[in-house]
């Protein structure tokens, strides 16, 4: 499928109900993962998880962080990154129809696909760290040298891309709110002023 062919099929798929049926995992997963990094920060206090560090981990970094979360902890990791795999898809999935139900029919189509780049970015970026964690994790304590530095460079550009991201989903939930906002104002406005002129809509 070329190019032309995906953002024509996307334009169609991305219905105003079509996108929330697509948040509502997305927000349901991330708030998950949330919750569940919050347990192992209690074990490591102070070390965020390899996938949150935007400056990228060495060898010790990850030697550190995996002692201080010790078996459990290394199991819990595991079990997350397994939630975590489904991210990046429900990250993709909303973004595309987000951002051609938005930037695309306002007529931004640069940005727009710029922003539809980036999600796609994100699925195979977030999906290729996870498995490096992955690894990282099985081969505890001896994981490669090599392992660990593709890992980190994955992080490394996926983060600034989802941060990216959620920029802009928060833009344009302020842009449609204020464009909602405008559109009761003014329907207010024509409400009162028929009814000062005595023609109350209501009756």
């Amino acid at each position: 499928m070329n190019p032309k062919t995906f953002l024509r099929r996307l334009d169609q798929l991305a219905t105003t109900r079509n996108t929330w049926l697509a948040f509502a995992p997305f927000a349901a997963v991330g708030s998950w993962l949330m919750l569940a990094d919050a347990r192992l920060q209690r074990l490591a206090p102070g070390l965020p998880k390899l996938d949150f560090r935007i400056h990228g981990y060495t060898a010790a970094d990850v030697e550190r962080l995996l002692s201080a979360y010790g078996p459990s902890g290394r199991a819990e990791y595991g079990q997350q990154t397994v939630v975590d795999t489904l991210f990046p898809v429900l990250v993709a999935a909303f973004g595309l129809l987000f951002f051609a139900r938005t930037f695309r029919r306002w007529g931004w189509s640069g940005l727009g696909n710029m922003l539809i780049l980036g999600c796609v970015l994100f699925l195979v970026v977030d999906l290729a760290e996870n498995a490096c964690i992955f690894a990282m994790l099985k081969h505890y304590p001896h994981p490669a040298d090599g392992l660990i530095a593709a890992g980190s460079v994955l992080t490394q550009v996926k983060l600034p891309v989802l941060l990216s991201i959620y920029f802009f989903v928060v833009l344009n939930a302020c842009v449609l709110s204020g464009k909602l906002l405008t559109s009761w104002w003014q329907a207010l406005g024509t409400i009162r002023s028929m009814q000062s002129a005595g023609n109350d809509p209501r009756l």
